[in-house]
């Protein structure tokens, strides 16, 4: 189970949301607004998440449906840089 890859549909199971929801909350982490994860897929794939991200994202919120929160611009930075290594790692790897 370590490493498992979700897609946006299993994510949307997981909180059940519907696909508008999760796009509202992905532009709302990268607008800074929330700290929901980012997608680790490259650009133009399709989405996906790693599951370790989403279960601590829903376990840091405490919610049976977890709702974005606010990030602050220290932790965000940290956050995009750490997303756009991981990006470089997965094109890399080809």
């Amino acid at each position: 189970m370590e490493n498992e890859i979700l897609f946006a549909e299993e994510v949307c199971e997981h909180f059940r949301i519907c696909r508008q929801t999760l796009k509202l909350w992905i532009a709302k982490a990268r607008g800074g607004q929330s700290d929901f994860p980012l997608p680790v897929s490259p650009f133009r794939c399709k989405l996906r998440w790693r599951r370790e991200d989403i279960v601590n994202y829903q376990s840091n919120i405490g919610n049976d449906r977890a709702m974005p929160q606010a990030l602050s611009p220290a932790k965000r930075k940290e956050r995009q840089a750490k997303v756009i290594r991981e990006l470089e790692a997965l094109t890399c790897k080809k």
